[in-house]
């Protein structure tokens, strides 16, 4: 029995920074990191075609103005 594992991700890049901003979490202490993007990138474009899948809010800034966080 083969069991598919799919990656459930924004579909545009989202720095750490930015989720503590929209989360109104204080960072302590920044780092040289909280701009860059994560290391390494998903894609949920196999869930996408798999199940026909389209997200009602694509990424989380998405979900932020549309006041569903």
């Amino acid at each position: 029995m083969k069991h598919d594992l799919y990656n459930i991700v924004d579909d545009s890049e989202t720095s750490i920074a930015d989720i503590l901003s929209i989360e109104n979490i204080a960072q302590e202490r920044p780092t040289d990191n909280d701009h860059n993007k994560w290391e390494s990138v998903s894609s949920n474009h196999r869930l996408k075609k798999d199940f026909d899948f389209n997200f009602l809010y694509p990424s989380i800034t998405d979900a932020k103005d549309a006041n569903a966080l």
